[in-house]
């Protein structure tokens, strides 16, 4: 599949030099950034915008205009971030899967499902950059969620100004996205330190001011969770600031 959109113009292989100790992986040109938005009825901008698309490749045309779609460039730069978070997409989406084939196949009924996925550039706002936000649906609830993915890459004041910008921006982000009720933040740290450390920064930060719902959880325990058939990031992987006992995102 890859090789045929390739061959027909729609991705492109992204250099080896743009990806610090990665493999080749590969992104939209402009024609394929352009197929996707016409297929969601969107125009280029549109989509790069309300969607998140991102590509195009780097550099400049033969006119000098530039090529890059939507944020490519950081997209490539923190490329482990950008891999592990559609790895939790397709984990949900392959959970969610799991979810209904267990149950009465004469319901008729799929009770779990991803609504809807948007990268973080799609929800940003002021100074609040979540790295992806996603509607989870279970008999009908939502639970939105704004997603961080953090290994341990910056230091406590850094962490105190993010979580003060979710204190501060999260009620703007609620109301653009017509949400009933403050979204979670989910956090996979990058292990128990860095989860004690991110709690820690948390219960000062939060501990006045609108609420923010807040849970933290490590890439170890979700793999896991997986491996042992408890459900992964649907598992009992989360903890919140204040109590470290473990307890399910979404509710049975």
């Amino acid at each position: 599949m890859r090789n045929r959109l390739v061959a027909a113009g729609l991705v492109r292989t992204i250099a080896a030099e743009e990806i610090a100790g990665g493999s080749c992986p590969a992104e939209a040109t402009l024609a394929g950034l352009a197929a996707l938005a016409d297929r969601a009825g969107l125009s280029l901008a549109a989509a790069a915008e309300r969607l998140g698309l991102a590509g195009g490749g780097p550099g400049v045309d033969a006119g000098g205009e530039p090529v890059c779609v939507g944020p490519r460039a950081g997209l490539v730069r923190q490329w482990h971030h950008t891999t592990m978070l559609y790895m939790m997409h397709g984990h949900l989406v392959e959970q969610a899967a799991l979810a209904n084939a267990r149950r009465d196949p004469d319901d008729g009924q799929a009770r779990d499902g991803v609504a809807l996925w948007l990268p973080g550039a799609a929800v940003r706002h002021a100074a609040l950059h979540p790295n992806a936000y996603v509607d989870y649906r279970r008999d009908g609830v939502a639970y939105p969620a704004l997603l961080e993915v953090d290994y341990a890459t910056a230091d406590r004041q850094r962490y105190h100004d993010k979580l003060l910008a979710y204190r501060s921006h999260a009620p703007a982000v609620r109301a653009r996205l017509g949400l009933a009720a403050p979204p979670t933040v989910l956090v996979m740290a990058g292990g128990d330190a860095h989860e004690d450390l991110l709690a820690a920064v948390a219960r000062e930060v939060l501990a006045t001011g609108d609420p923010v719902p807040l849970l933290l959880t490590t890439a170890r325990r979700v793999d896991a969770s997986i491996w042992g058939g408890t459900w992964g990031m649907l598992g009992a992987v989360w903890r919140t600031p204040t109590d470290p006992v473990r307890r399910p995102w979404v509710a049975d």
